[in-house]
């Protein structure tokens, strides 16, 4: 979850627990504006510290996501074929990626254009 103060660029992320912390300079009470993908977006006024905040599930904003890369594409614009690796094929040990790949996602050929380590 990204958690940002109001009127200022500073944001922070929480950790898996949902918990974060600021370094500001601005005293109690401020603005958070806190996003995150499947919920609603939200603006709340803290004045205590610690503060407990609860997200509200929205479902009618969020649309299947694909990560692309380094970036992200909403499946419909995708062109092509997509397919999902199985999470056990993941957990195997092998020596590289193209390794896992090969035989364990139907319809995907890997071929080897060089034999230096680190080539194609």
């Amino acid at each position: 979850m990204t958690i940002q103060l109001e009127a200022v660029t500073h944001s922070v992320k929480t950790d898996q627990k949902g918990k974060f912390q600021f370094v500001t300079g601005q005293k109690l009470p401020f603005t958070l504006i806190l996003t995150f993908v499947g919920y609603q977006k939200k603006r709340i006024i803290v004045n205590t510290s610690p503060a407990i905040i609860e997200l509200v599930p929205s479902s009618e904003d969020l649309e299947e996501v694909v990560v692309v890369g380094y970036g992200t594409q909403k499946r419909r614009d995708l062109t092509g074929a997509v397919a999902s690796v199985p999470e056990n094929l993941l957990r195997q040990p092998v020596s590289s990626l193209d390794q896992t790949l090969k035989g364990g996602v139907s319809g995907v050929q890997v071929t080897q254009t060089s034999g230096q380590p680190g080539g194609e």
